[in-house]
């Protein structure tokens, strides 16, 4: 309902600013504001924002903007004061800085529209959160970015042509309007407004009508935190030589304060559990908590306790809060955790695999995870959900053989996924057989087999550093076995490769590896001691041959070449498991035969790799 507006000060003030008319009984201030009137589009503002208002906040703002348009002549005259009798075009010949008076309005407009802002950011969710969510909602279009309101049944999807508003009840679109690039854009807790980056600054908009309330300029996008109802914090990148500073937004008076207790730009800030004014913050260098309390004309914020960040910096890819918020999470190569009530950090290493996503779910204990192993990109793992307290990752089984685009609903509790123009919130994950972290460090391809398969492969690491201790370390390699056959779309055949093992006085540890399946027969000699077999094979491979020793499978590694990343990757995976580099390797693509041990009758001198011997490739020949 709009309500009538100040009888004389709302008015009569606005109808002289704009027409710039005479009045002998005029104060200065007033004089130089009519010789300068205000902008149209501001004017409009006010006529606007007056009409919003209950009328028992009309004077306290009329108050506000007869103090503002004091500054504003004070500011923009120079020192000038127009006498008693002055007229409105004698005023207006000595006022030489206009652009002044530009800035003002310009200042202003941004004033009235945060405030303008607030009024909506103070109202009911725009639709109430429906019960339960529907199974799919659809853009017209890929999506390239979803953002939901926290207490709203409303949902802003952003596609490669279009910005949609639609109400999660229905599915139906609400608002949408054309676009050229991804803008990143934020709902409002109770829905009614979003922020949207354009060019180098933000806008704040209407939902309903996509009308532009408030304009940010500095303020990035993805670096916008909706704290409160009517509170909100930026990352101001105005001084461009200097760290992007993090700024305060106070709604209800429309006025920005730069956040000195946080250095630098805001990285992530999340809610401590329990006490809605309280907030985990991080920063390039810094964690933190701080306490914000909103008082009738400020905001009050004060830090309580800081911490130097032991984790690379959070990103909004990378970082969240588990959904009871007892942990802010980020995942830079391994995964970082900060409980929220003491800023107590820990780091859960991830060996050779590098994470690079990290996702809360509706289980508290569990952290959804995306990455790569960086010993082998040819091993293909799947994204993992990870137990914070039984340490154990679990494989998701992925419904299109490529990693999926997952976000977490604290409104509904639920996950989502995102697979081009859908939405699909899902009641639960496909998942796997768990595995120990400490096992997937040795081998992060052990998530893609059954428990049953694993335990054969599971590797007693004490075990067999102790076989390995008084023998030297022989590999031999090959991408297929003689006889094999494989094509695209069918199920290989093993090949056969017969591997001899010579008489020596030193016992040899074997390392076997190969991209196909092989089927590896050993003949050892008289006096020859074989003290393990080690297998690393892409595709299942088998051993015959091996009499007493012990065979062991340590992954699906494979080197065929010598002076090779995979050589490399091979013998940091045998070091890890025995203490030991590979001695002397031998590779083909396609391998017959070969002899391995024996007493060498030269010792070979080889520039070291990894701190072993690695680079000489024979095949079928005896040292």
């Amino acid at each position: 309902m709009r309500l009538k507006l100040h009888p004389v000060r709302g008015v009569v003030a606005a109808a002289l600013l704009v027409c710039g008319c005479d009045a002998v009984h005029f104060t200065p201030e007033a004089k130089i504001n009519a010789a300068v009137p205000l902008s149209q589009e501001l004017v409009s503002a006010l006529a606007d924002m007056r009409g919003q208002l209950p009328l028992e906040q009309v004077e306290r703002l009329e108050t506000e903007v007869s103090d503002r348009l004091k500054i504003r002549a004070t500011n923009c005259a120079a020192g000038y004061s127009p006498g008693w009798f002055s007229t409105v075009e004698a005023v207006r010949s000595r006022l030489t800085d206009l652009a002044c008076f530009t800035q003002a309005d310009s200042a202003a407009l941004k004033w009235l529209g945060l405030r303008r802002v607030g009024l909506l950011l103070e109202q009911t969710p725009l639709r109430p959160l429906p019960q339960k969510p529907l199974s799919f909602y659809v853009a017209d279009g890929f999506i390239m970015g979803a953002s939901f309101a926290e207490n709203a049944g409303v949902a802003l999807l952003e596609t490669k042509e279009r910005v949609q508003i639609i109400d999660l009840a229905t599915g139906q679109t609400m608002m949408q309007e054309p676009k050229s690039d991804f803008r990143h854009a934020a709902l409002s807790p109770n829905g009614r407004v979003f922020v949207m980056g354009v060019q180098r600054g933000s806008q704040i908009r209407h939902t309903e009508t996509g009308k532009v309330l408030a304009e940010l300029p500095y303020a990035r996008p993805y670096g916008f935190h909706w704290v409160s109802r009517n509170i909100a914090v930026y990352n101001n990148h105005e001084h461009q030589n200097d760290l992007d500073r993090a700024t305060i937004i106070d709604f209800g008076t429309g006025l920005e304060t730069r956040l000195r207790e946080v250095d630098g730009p805001v990285q992530g800030m999340r809610p401590v559990p329990g006490n809605p004014h309280r907030f985990v913050v991080g920063s390039n260098q810094k964690v933190s908590t701080i306490e914000i309390l909103k008082n009738k004309s400020a905001v009050d914020v004060k830090l309580l306790r800081e911490e130097t960040l032991l984790s690379p910096p959070w990103a909004l890819n990378n970082s969240g809060i588990t959904s009871d918020g007892a942990y802010c999470f980020s995942a830079v190569k391994d995964l970082h955790l900060i409980t929220t009530s003491s800023l107590e950090q820990m780091a859960i290493p991830f060996g050779r695999f590098y994470l690079q996503e990290a996702v809360p779910t509706p289980d508290p204990d569990k952290v959804l995870l995306t990455g790569f192993s960086t010993d082998a990109t040819q091993i293909a793992v799947p994204q993992l959900l990870f137990s914070i307290g039984k340490r154990t990752l679990t494989p998701i089984k992925s419904r299109q053989g490529v990693p999926e685009r997952f976000q977490y609903l604290p409104s509904f509790n639920r996950l989502i996924a995102i697979d081009g123009a859908k939405i699909a919130v899902l009641e639960h994950l496909p998942l796997g057989e768990p595995v120990a972290l400490e096992d997937f460090v040795v081998d992060p391809s052990l998530v893609n087999v059954s428990t049953a398969h694993r335990e054969t492969q599971k590797v007693d690491r004490n075990t067999l550093a102790e076989f390995a201790r008084d023998a030297k370390i022989e590999a031999v390699g090959v991408y297929e076995g003689a006889g094999g056959t494989h094509a695209f779309g069918k199920q290989s055949q093993a090949g056969t490769v017969e591997v001899r093992i010579r008489s020596s006085s030193i016992p040899i540890a074997l390392v076997l590896s190969s991209y196909e399946p092989v089927r590896w027969r050993l003949t050892p000699e008289p006096g020859a001691k074989i003290a393990a077999v080690l297998v690393s094979s892409y595709q299942a491979s088998e051993v015959e041959g091996a009499g007493s020793a012990r065979v062991m499978v340590i992954g699906n590694i494979h080197a065929y070449k010598s002076g090779t990343s995979e050589l490399n990757n091979l013998d940091g995976q045998v070091f890890r498991l025995t203490g030991k580099h590979i001695s002397l390797f031998q590779g083909a693509y396609t391998g017959v035969a070969f002899r391995v041990g024996g007493e060498p009758l030269v010792k070979p001198m080889v520039p070291p790799v990894h701190g072993g011997r690695l680079g000489i490739q024979l095949q079928g020949t005896d040292h």
